[in-house]
């Protein structure tokens, strides 16, 4: 098998693209598709979640970028 990457995956590299950086981005928010009172939950994947510079949850928007 090869081994692949997620869009998670590359959008955290290029957030933080040396491991070596001290500098980390914490951003919690919700786009436009994101569900009412659903939080990290959203079957729409619409709340973005990204610590400590990795993206964990969400689908980046034209907004937030």
């Amino acid at each position: 098998p090869i081994e692949l990457w997620t869009g998670k995956q590359l959008f955290s590299v290029l957030i933080r693209p040396h491991a070596s950086m001290r500098i980390y981005v914490n951003l919690f928010l919700k786009e436009k598709n994101c569900m009412k009172n659903r939080g990290t939950m959203c079957p729409n994947d619409g709340f973005v979640y990204i610590r400590n510079s990795e993206l964990l949850c969400g689908q980046v928007g034209k907004a937030t970028l």
